[in-house]
């Protein structure tokens, strides 16, 4: 592992050793037992299942050294700009004011020669000297983009949603242009769609005129530098689209390790970049598809904690809110948690190998691959994750949560911008309604409303006519609400990942640097209650509280009636009102 400059798989390193030592049937099945039983030797790194590095080979720091090789094109520097500089005082929080410009990176990606019939004319619309991009960047991408060139142009970015992933794919567009080299830009959504040709005009200064799938009068240009295509588009005809691309950029990575998904990730694309928040997926997808595909490289993984300290993410304070689940729903929650403990132990007993000694992630993930099968396996593995379903059901359609939501309707007013994350459409509708019957102009958003509402909602909340949403699911990933610094959980996320996409959401850094607030709202002896020590591993809470600057923890079972909505908007105001 000294002898690489990021972070191995298991599979990796398992298919390095049978090479170097000339043992055939070495698995990763091998290694893993020997890289978890030795932690104090080995980190793991992100993802599920993780990277792992040595403990005292660290990634490198944002001062260490910047590699300023140009890029080789036909053999000669033909992209020529300033070579990067080294970035000082790493240990100082990062501004605007530290950060290397956006027009310098002179990123070489290694193999970037001519391929014949594959060099395009003078994109048409485009003027010989089109816009460089004029962000800075921040030394964090400086070194996902030196990985990623070491790594032989292709790797995965995770990184926290709102700490500028975007910008990493906008300078390798830039270079590829100019190359007169063809790239492709995966995304699951009509909405991320737009959102990447608002970015593309606004850094790179001309309009993307080649889609694949999307609104009316889009098609495919073959003949333009850049495509932005929606994934079941390319997937549903990716052999039309075979050795069209030199790059792909996919946004939203994890998405794409699904059956059908796969298909778009063209194997004909020598260069390969993902963007993703959290490299995790429920199944054997990022294992299997997505690591091979990203040739097992993650280029850097970028936490809330180094975004915090280098002051790329907005920071926040925190408050947690306990309540008691009615009795009725109190019953109910019991009598699944006690399925669920039948079936965990049914499987941990008949598959030790499997599902004991492991996180609950690595748990979850095992019962969701299971739940496929018709066997004893997988009808315990359906029965637990059934139970956990409507665990979590109860816990977001609670009639006592949606009351205290509605007590912060002053929290609300107090903020720029804000939106309640929910997890069923139920109760995003009931909350929404509360909130307008308190004179708040919010809307519900989620998956049931047409997507042509969904977007004036959005745009609403943008423009200044709506005060927040009440939003499911559909603000999770990648759509930029800008002026949020109000989140509100009404309950836990399934995936990690969900909460950090969430968190992302309100965490984008403000133009007035001012800081955030979240509200969290629990039950009270349940799996999400931060209180009991269990890590919050059915809520992810723990990623809120690790990384607040300030949190007050709140039992509103005993505040006297009227107490907690003026107590947490004078919380929100203290916040929202104070630069970072």
């Amino acid at each position: 592992m000294q002898e690489h400059p990021h972070p191995l798989s298991a599979k990796a390193i398992a298919n390095f050793l049978r090479h170097k030592l000339q043992i055939s049937d070495l698995k990763k099945s091998h290694i893993n037992p020997i890289l978890y039983a030795n932690r104090h030797l080995f980190v793991p790194v992100g993802s599920n299942p993780p990277f792992w590095r040595l403990k005292d080979d660290s990634v490198p720091d944002a001062g260490a050294p910047v590699d300023s090789r140009p890029l080789p094109i036909n053999g000669q520097n033909t992209l020529r700009t300033a070579s990067l500089g080294r970035i000082e005082n790493p240990q100082k929080p990062i501004d605007d004011d530290n950060c290397v410009g956006a027009s310098v990176p002179d990123v070489n990606l290694p193999g970037f020669e001519v391929v014949p019939g594959r060099n395009l004319p003078p994109p048409p619309g485009i003027p010989d000297r089109f816009t460089s991009p004029v962000r800075p960047l921040f030394p964090w991408q400086v070194q996902a983009l030196q990985v990623w060139r070491s790594s032989g142009g292709r790797g995965v970015v995770e990184a926290v949603t709102g700490s500028g992933k975007s910008m990493v794919a906008i300078q390798l567009l830039y270079h590829f242009i100019k190359a007169r080299k063809r790239s492709l830009i995966l995304v699951p959504s009509t909405a991320l769609q737009e959102q990447w040709h608002r970015e593309i005009k606004a850094h790179l200064g001309f309009d993307t005129v080649s889609h694949i799938g999307g609104g009316p009068g889009y098609r495919y240009r073959q003949q333009s530098p850049i495509t932005i295509g929606i994934v079941n588009s390319v997937a549903q005809n990716a052999p039309l689209y075979t050795g069209h691309f030199d790059l792909i950029i996919a946004d939203e990575t994890h998405r794409y390790g699904a059956s059908f998904f796969r298909r778009a990730l063209l194997d004909t694309a020598s260069f390969r970049l993902g963007l993703t928040a959290t490299f995790e997926r429920s199944d054997d997808g990022v294992g299997e598809v997505l690591k091979p595909y990203f040739n097992e490289t993650i280029c850097l993984v970028y936490d809330f904690q180094r975004a915090r300290k280098e002051n790329v993410v907005a920071r926040y304070g925190a408050v947690f809110i306990g309540v008691d689940l009615d009795p009725q729903e109190q019953k109910q929650y019991q009598e699944f948690g006690t399925v669920m403990t039948k079936k965990r132990n049914y499987l941990k007993n008949n598959w030790p190998d499997k599902y004991d000694g492991v996180s609950f992630g690595e748990f979850l993930a095992q019962a969701v691959l299971a739940s496929q099968k018709n066997d004893g396996e997988g009808l315990a593995a359906r029965g637990y994750i059934h139970a956990m379903t409507q665990r979590r059901k109860i816990l977001s359609e609670s009639t006592v949560k949606t009351r205290c939501a509605e007590t912060l309707a002053p929290a609300a007013r107090t903020a720029n911008k804000f939106v309640f994350f929910c997890e069923t459409q139920i109760a995003a509708e009931s909350i929404a309604n509360r909130l307008q019957a308190s004179g708040l102009l919010v809307a519900a958003h989620h998956s049931g409303i047409p997507d042509q509402e969904r977007s004036g909602i959005l745009d609403g909340l943008k423009h200044g006519g709506l005060h927040g949403v009440v939003a499911v699911h559909t603000l999770d990933e990648g759509v930029d609400v800008p002026n949020l610094d109000l989140g509100v959980v009404v309950a836990g996320t399934k995936q990690r990942r969900q909460m950090i996409q969430r968190m992302g959401r309100v965490l984008r850094k403000k133009p007035d640097g001012r800081k955030a607030v979240f509200v969290v709202i629990y039950a009270k002896g349940t799996a999400e209650d931060p209180g009991l020590g269990i890590n919050c591993e059915e809520s992810h809470f723990d990623v809120l509280i690790q990384n607040a600057d300030r949190k007050e923890f709140l039992d509103a079972t005993t505040m006297p009636p009227g107490e907690l909505g003026p107590r947490v908007a004078a919380f929100v105001a203290e916040h929202v009102g104070v630069p970072n």
